[in-house]
This record gives structure tokens, sequence and C-alpha cells, in this order.
């Protein structure tokens, strides 16, 4: 999975990784592409790799509301989400 994900991201300027809270799988994640690419190819510019704060869960309590036009196809029920 690793070596598509950069296959696809390489010459992006940034990669964003995140889980629901990002306290474990989104670090974790981002530690792994990381190593990867500084293995595949130590001399090519690689794209800064970020982990997203409070994760999905805290990108949707803080823009449900204020940035409607970011979300399509949202099931509040699913994420039993209280906005």
């Amino acid at each position: 999975m690793i070596p598509k994900l950069l296959t696809k991201y390489k010459n992006h300027e940034l990669i964003v990784v995140h889980c629901m809270l990002s306290q474990v799988r989104g670090p974790t994640c981002a530690k792994m592409l990381h190593r990867e690419l500084s293995l595949s190819d130590p001399t090519a510019q690689s794209p800064r790799i970020v982990v997203l704060k409070g994760g999905f869960s805290g990108w949707v309590g803080t823009y449900k509301r204020t940035r409607p036009d970011l979300f399509q196809n949202f099931i509040e029920d699913f994420y039993n989400y209280d906005l």
C-alpha cells in the first residue's frame, strides 16, 4: 500500500495524513511514509508530510458549521456528531 501511495503522491508538495483522532494510526502512517520516501530516493525533493491535528473528528468539529462547502455526502448519523 505504501509504495502505491508514494508513486501517486511523490510529486505533491504536501501530504496530509489523518485518522479519526490522529493519535496513533495517522502519526504511524506519516512516519512510515516519511521513512519510505527517505529510503526510496534520499536526494529527491520529497513532499512535506503532516498529521491533521485533532484528526477527522476535530476537522469536522471545526468546519462543519462554518464551512459547509467543504462537505459532500456527509452522513452525520454515521459519525454520531451532534452539530
